[in-house]
């Protein structure tokens, strides 16, 4: 005689999930020949992106700064075991600090098509990056702080003017 199953799959609700909107964005970084090479997670309403990014420049300049000993060819690799050993350490030192200025995956997002420290017009490509990074941050920043003052104002101009200023007739 055929055993019969008597087991039930227990069917599991979902776990409650609670969503919040953080307000990141999906930016597709672009190249001069207008090809996509990565995609930049950004959220302009961060007010401590400025924070990191003004933290993160003094050590990023610091970390580069050994790679004057170090020769480096026109890919932006090392020529000898010191000038790789000097491209990694700088290497690994500037992902992580876009990274923890982005809060994401900068070898992902900048590093996936271009070593960081290719030369590119008189400067590594690195350094592009966290000019255009920089740029990028304020220029989206400066327009949250726009959008908010001017919600303020709005909400704020009957004070202001003196039409609340012995409550509402």
């Amino acid at each position: 005689m055929d055993e019969v199953k008597t087991d039930v799959a227990q069917v599991t609700e979902p776990e409650e999930v609670l969503h919040v909107e953080e307000g990141y964005k999906l930016i597709p970084i672009m190249n001069e020949l207008n090809e996509k090479v990565g995609v930049f997670r950004f959220n302009p309403t961060d007010i401590n992106i400025i924070n990191r990014y003004n933290e993160m420049m003094p050590k990023f300049r610091a970390a580069v700064a050994p790679l004057t000993k170090a020769g480096v060819d026109a890919n932006g690799e090392g020529v000898d075991d010191e000038s790789v050993e000097l491209l990694n350490k700088a290497e690994e030192k500037v992902i992580e600090f876009l990274d923890y200025i982005t809060q994401g995956d900068s070898r992902e997002a900048f590093f996936s098509r271009t070593h960081v420290f290719t030369p590119v017009n008189g400067n590594f490509y690195c350094e592009n990056v966290i000019n255009a990074v920089g740029q990028y941050i304020a220029k989206k920043f400066e327009k949250e702080i726009d959008a908010s003052n001017s919600k303020v104002a709005k909400h704020t101009h009957g004070y202001r003017t003196g039409k609340h200023r012995k409550g509402d007739r």
